[in-house]
């Protein structure tokens, strides 16, 4: 069972190859097209997605992900209706990314007790009665850093230092809720993004050195 430390690695990995794809052509945050993510992932995972809204009474969970067919060759996406309209592409693009990471470990046949598991209080993550739900927040975070990228993160921490803009302001143009944005540019979770940047781009850039020495 891999451990939540090397979970976060394959997450950051992910998100570093993921960014460099979506972002190459420089578009801004509130144009990623999330049809767009979804045929990135169905191309890289060979998954069959569907996106369905549904009608749920529900505080803590705005969207799940069912997959069936051979190999879990087939996925349906489920996002809540009454959710707030900003929330939806966050909520989709959470389920795409669990896509991209989950492996047969995580995968959980009783949807039921992993929702269960999600809302109680300082759930242990590293046990293996819990991988599904693991799995949920790995693929919260891989969302965050694909829909928010950190270089805009830290502008927009510039940006709140000066005055020269507001958290909802910020929050309506990366499409994300005005709760999430303060917990991404909070002090606290930015040392703890940067520091994995740090990692996965030391990493990248001596593969890089490594493969140009050998030509």
């Amino acid at each position: 069972m891999a451990t939540i430390f090397e979970k976060l690695r394959v997450v950051f990995s992910c998100a570093e190859r993921l960014n460099t794809a979506i972002w190459m052509d420089g578009r801004a945050p509130e144009y990623l097209s999330i049809a767009e993510l979804a045929d990135y992932v169905t191309n890289l995972t060979g998954v069959t997605i569907t996106f369905k809204q549904v009608d749920a009474e529900t505080d803590h969970i705005w969207g799940w992900l069912e997959r069936y067919g051979p190999e879990g060759k087939q996925a349906t996406i489920y996002i809540v209706k009454n959710i707030p309209e900003r929330a939806k592409p966050a909520v989709a693009a959470k389920e795409l990314c669990q896509l991209l990471l989950d492996e047969h470990e995580d995968w959980q046949p009783d949807g039921q007790d992993t929702l269960e598991r999600l809302v109680t209080p300082q759930v242990e993550l590293d046990t293996p009665d819990n991988l599904a739900v693991r799995s949920e927040v790995m693929a919260e975070r891989l969302s965050y850093e694909i829909l928010y990228p950190v270089e805009l993160r830290r502008k927009h921490v510039e940006d709140i230092a000066q005055g020269a803009k507001a958290v909802p302001e910020i929050a309506a143009v990366v499409r994300l809720t005005v709760t999430t944005v303060e917990m991404l540019l909070a002090d606290n979770y930015m040392r703890w993004a940067t520091r994995w940047w740090e990692i996965i781009l030391a990493e990248h850039d001596a593969k890089v050195a490594s493969a140009n020495a050998a030509e």
